[in-house]
């Protein structure tokens, strides 16, 4: 069972939202709910995050914009690590309904240097001019360790 780990602030009238995200190693495909979140990754591995939400109530009729998908990566134990912008971002159009989104960040092998690292995705929505929504939400994908397994670099 997946469970909901999409922390959120909702302060819009009669707008809602749920989902979760998922951790993976390898590229994503269609056929995530066979697959495990996993916690150690090699470095020579791919991963990718897949964000799942579902909006609900009244104002979903009249809103327009853009979700905004994140991922987020704290190196532990000093130093700073920063994910290549061009592959730490999703996005997807706001659907004015009711709806259930979907949204897959997919990272290639090779971007995460070894080490450990919290990891954490972020949810935003923007209007169609890039101001953004007051609505926000966050999961904490708790300590991933990234190896290599070949000689040191």
């Amino acid at each position: 069972m997946i469970t909901e780990n999409l922390i959120k602030e909702e302060i819009l009238p009669y707008f809602g939202f749920r989902g979760h995200v998922h951790l993976f190693e390898g590229p994503s495909t269609d056929d995530y709910p066979a697959a495990s979140p996993v916690e150690i990754i090699q470095t020579d591995q791919s991963f990718h995050l897949r964000f799942h939400w579902r909006t609900n109530g009244n104002l979903n009729y009249i809103m327009c914009g853009t979700w905004k998908c994140r991922i987020y990566l704290e190196q532990m134990g000093g130093g700073e690590f920063t994910l290549n912008p061009a592959y730490a971002l999703g996005k997807e159009d706001f659907v004015a309904k009711p709806n259930l989104y979907e949204c897959s960040i997919d990272v290639p092998a090779n971007q995460v240097k070894a080490g450990v690292y919290r990891v954490v995705a972020t949810l935003t929505l923007e209007g169609e001019t890039g101001v953004p929504a007051p609505v926000a939400a966050f999961a904490d994908l708790g300590i991933v360790q990234f190896y290599s397994d070949g000689p040191a670099s």
